[in-house]
């Protein structure tokens, strides 16, 4: 029988809004996220449907005035 791996309790004492991060953790997560955001937007499809949105957007902001 295998065992259950169990995860730690986290004793948080702060709201999360009470969260500063430090220059440090904001780099660090930065690079991170951006080469997925960079890989993101150079997919075909996305820009395809990105310029559909604009498209429309443009369609619905003439149709107002």
């Amino acid at each position: 029988m295998k065992s259950r791996q169990t995860l730690p309790t986290l004793n948080v004492k702060t709201e999360p809004s009470d969260f500063i991060p430090t220059n440090m953790q904001i780099d660090a997560f930065a690079r991170r996220l951006m080469p997925e955001i960079k890989k993101f937007f150079a997919d075909e499809q996305v820009q395809m449907e990105f310029a559909e949105w604009r498209a429309k957007q443009g369609k619905d902001s003439a149709s107002q005035e």
